[in-house]
């Protein structure tokens, strides 16, 4: 399910590549700036410059705001 997986390679609100040192931090970037809740992610890896986000299978967080937003952001 291809629909599930998003990479973010840009980043915005004074955030850099330098800011995203691992996991943790991306986690903190996809939660406080694309506000994805955390119960949706079922998995994160950080790559050279972009980050790999995985969202859980549920259906029902397709028309929420926070989806829409990480769609218009993600590549």
């Amino acid at each position: 399910m291809k629909d599930r997986e998003f990479i973010i390679e840009n980043l915005f609100n004074a955030w850099s590549w330098n800011d995203i040192i691992d996991e943790s931090t991306a986690l903190i970037f996809c939660q406080e700036e694309l506000d994805v809740p955390l119960e949706y992610i079922d998995g994160l890896q950080c790559h050279h410059q972009s980050i790999k986000l995985v969202l859980c299978r549920d259906k029902t967080y397709r028309g929420e705001d926070w989806y829409v937003n990480l769609i218009r952001h993600a590549s």
